[in-house]
């Protein structure tokens, strides 16, 4: 969204369509020139390479004009997410090609460009031209001998007309330049127009997210739900119902076989310990107090000990994300690493989890984690085929997936046949 309102252009706005006006006469003929080329010799194979070129420049000509023109007006462009391929290798650079030639923030963006540029040029023109013919029109005025027969095929002999090219030389550079500041408020709403993602989209693809958010939640919440069913069956249950068997066997034996009685209790303490350890287990899973007092690190550290498959850990946090970011970076690492230990055969698990930038930062670094993105990603070195199952039964991935969409953030799976299976989450540090 917009977060700050636009300022007038002033006289930074003029020496912008000033820029723009240089620019076209030095810059316009190349993104031209390769749209041409490629167009007219598409069928000779090098039209495709002038193509992809032009894309490529007209991209950096699109970063170039949003950025300027933030920097020029004041004001923050809503500035479109960029779309990304998640196939691989060559067939996702192609993809990612296609997405942004199927763009529409791409062609306005490139409407844009050229549109600035060609008012520019016709405001420079028009300053030129008033300057030239109002420097002109007075320097006649005041040489009143000067022979407009002889250089320009009329005459000048009248006061009258003498004092009307007077007139018209005052006026037309004064013309000239209210065109020009004028034309800086055409430029600005252009800007504004076409350089960012306009209200409608942004409110469809708001709309949007928060129909997958509520989507993610309800699934999250089911899938929670069934993972502590079938903890507390496979798990404490028995272990209860075996705990009160062994107790009202000892029961019946206190009075004929005491020592049997003895035996049968002192196992029964045991097999309750065991249970309360199970129990705490299950708490854990849910949200380990270890969590909320040391952070990730400590209690991802704890989660990497019990794991049968060695695991390469590293977390580069400069300051705690907020808490729901926490619980959810823990539950999809510890979850991932229990499929890890079941499905992948793995021998080497790698977990790296940082602070990325905002959406709109290319360079996603440095800086506190308040308002950035989680980052986590878990890789093995696996047998791979892994999917997203959403057959009721099974809630491994399928339930990391709702929960990342719950809390408005991203869920990308790449698990080729034969390994290695990467997952990356990236959640909001405040959502």
């Amino acid at each position: 969204m917009m977060t700050t309102r636009p300022s007038r252009p002033g006289f930074m706005g003029v020496f912008n369509v000033i820029t723009s006006g240089v620019l076209a006469i030095v810059w316009l003929w190349l993104p031209v020139s390769l749209l041409t080329g490629g167009f007219s010799s598409l069928f000779f194979g090098l039209g495709v390479l002038l193509l992809i070129a032009w894309v490529y420049v007209m991209r950096g000509a699109i970063w170039f004009e949003r950025h300027r023109a933030q920097a020029v007006y004041g004001s923050e462009l809503r500035v479109p997410a960029a779309r990304r391929s998640r196939r691989e290798g060559f067939v996702a650079w192609l993809h990612e090609l296609w997405l942004t030639v199927s763009s529409g923030d791409f062609w306005r963006g490139v409407a844009y460009h050229h549109l600035t540029q060609l008012l520019g040029l016709l405001m420079l023109a028009l300053l030129i031209c008033g300057i030239a013919v109002g420097a002109a029109c007075i320097v006649v005025f005041l040489n009143p001998s000067f022979d407009l027969v002889t250089q320009f095929g009329f005459d000048i002999g009248t006061a009258a007309l003498g004092w009307a090219l007077l007139g018209l030389g005052v006026i037309l550079l004064p013309v000239a330049l209210v065109l020009l500041w004028f034309s800086a408020y055409l430029d600005r709403w252009m800007a504004l127009s076409m350089l960012g993602t306009t209200k409608a989209e942004e409110l469809a693809k708001e709309v949007t997210s928060l129909d997958q958010a509520r989507v993610g939640a309800v699934d999250a919440a089911a899938a929670e739900r069934k993972r502590i069913e079938r903890d507390l069956h496979d798990g404490a249950q028995p272990r209860l119902v075996a705990l009160s068997m062994t107790l009202g066997l000892a029961k019946t034996k206190l009075d004929t076989e005491p020592e049997r009685a003895r035996e049968l209790i002192e196992e029964a303490h045991s097999e309750s310990k065991a249970v309360v350890s199970e129990l705490r287990r299950l708490a854990r899973g849910i949200h380990p107090a270890v969590l909320t007092d040391l952070g990730l690190d400590a209690a991802l550290s704890a989660v990497a000990a019990h794991s049968r498959v060695p695991v390469d850990l590293q977390v580069d946090l400069t300051e705690r994300p907020g808490r729901e970011a926490e619980s959810i970076a823990y539950f999809v690492v510890s979850e991932a690493l229990t499929n890890i230990n079941k499905h992948a055969g793995a021998s080497t698990a790698r977990v790296r989890i940082h602070a990325a930038g905002d959406p709109g930062d290319p360079d996603g670094a440095g800086g506190p984690v308040t308002g950035r993105r989680l980052v986590v990603s878990v890789s093995d070195d696996g047998i791979g085929g892994a999917r997203i199952v959403r057959d009721g039964a099974s809630t491994g991935l399928a339930g990391l997936q709702a929960r990342a969409l719950a809390a408005r953030g991203t869920f990308t799976l790449t698990s080729p046949a034969g390994g290695p299976t990467t997952l990356v989450v990236e959640i909001p540090c405040e959502s």
